[in-house]
């Protein structure tokens, strides 16, 4: 039920953009506890919240996580703990 609201809400918010809805699956598997498949599934969620909502600190995440993948370092994601 979170999930339909939140995406409904986003949807009136912004419109039934691209960057809804990879926010709403990411937001959707984290809460039901399944992993970050890879750094992509990341990227591309970042910069999706960072569309929706352009704060300082989800730019610097982007920033580096780009330099880390830049530098060539191994990027690996463990379970995600649902709030």
């Amino acid at each position: 039920m979170y999930i339909e609201y939140l995406k409904a809400q986003l949807i009136k918010q912004f419109g039934n953009i691209p960057e809804v809805q990879t926010f709403v699956a990411y937001e959707e598997r984290r809460k039901f506890g399944i992993p970050i498949k890879d750094v992509d599934e990341y990227m591309n969620f970042l910069e999706a919240q960072y569309t929706l909502w352009p704060e300082e600190v989800t730019l610097k995440t982007l920033e580096t996580l780009q330099n880390e993948i830049a530098e060539g370092k191994n990027i690996t994601f463990g379970p995600v703990e649902a709030p």
